[in-house]
């Protein structure tokens, strides 16, 4: 595993082994007739979390109420020579810098 992750993300090796990994549980967990031995249940009308998201959208980041140090940035790009890959700069975005916000 020392080999693994590089950077943030799974190396070659390390996405290999996860595909093993995935690909055995699907291949062991269903060999049978998966409604042999599960029965399914009914998904809850009321979502656990009152705070789900499961019905959420996405808006317009110019319509969001900047507050507690929040700022919008039309072309944002990183501080402090921080790599960022590719597709992750020059977009518009929410930004904060100070960890107490809330």
């Amino acid at each position: 595993m020392r080999d693994d992750f590089v950077d943030l993300h799974p190396s070659l090796f390390g996405q290999a082994l996860y595909f093993r990994t995935i690909r055995h549980f699907f291949e062991t967990m269903w060999k049978d007739n998966p409604s042999a031995g599960y029965v399914s249940k009914s998904i809850p009308v009321q979502p656990l979390d009152p705070y789900s998201y499961a019905n959420g959208s996405f808006e317009p980041l110019l319509k969001a109420k900047l507050v507690n140090n929040w700022k919008y940035i039309n072309k944002w790009e990183p501080e402090h020579n921080v790599n960022v890959r590719e597709g992750f700069v020059n977009d518009p975005i929410l930004e904060a810098s100070q960890r107490e916000l809330f």
